[in-house]
């Protein structure tokens, strides 16, 4: 075998291993977005995803009342923080860089959530805000 068939032969077996890498990685990646986490303590259970986010709390009968309110709270913050991280991103590696649409997904943001030139220090509604590096507080 000369070297011109030894690199294409090396190059078939790179292409081979990405193949397989990237079949695997599909596969965990399937089998990670099934897995959940139980924690219950003193009457409280709270439920999270494969990344630790929380999926679901519970109280018991006397505080379930607390269980929409906590959630949806939960969910306002993390897509305050989302929209920061993805600010933060943009201003670093400029707002066309793929790491913002991945940040998108990481979050639940939708396209139309984060408008161009959206400063997420700001105070809106329920909200109480985010901090991000450089603020004051």
């Amino acid at each position: 075998m000369d070297l011109f068939e030894e690199r294409l032969a090396r190059i078939g077996a790179d292409v081979e291993a990405a193949r397989v890498r990237a079949a695997a990685a599909s596969t965990f990646r399937q089998g990670a977005g099934q897995v959940r986490g139980r924690g219950s303590r003193d009457g409280v259970e709270v439920i999270v995803d494969s990344a630790g986010a929380v999926i679901d709390v519970g109280f018991g009968r006397e505080f379930a009342w607390l269980r929409e309110p906590l959630l949806a709270a939960y969910r306002d913050a993390r897509r305050d923080a989302g929209r920061a991280v993805m600010e933060l991103a943009a201003d670093s590696f400029g707002a066309e860089d793929p790491s913002i649409s991945r940040l998108r997904g990481t979050y639940g943001l939708d396209e139309d959530e984060t408008p161009p030139g959206h400063d997420s220090r700001r105070t809106s509604g329920p909200h109480l805000g985010i901090f991000r590096p450089g603020d004051a507080r």
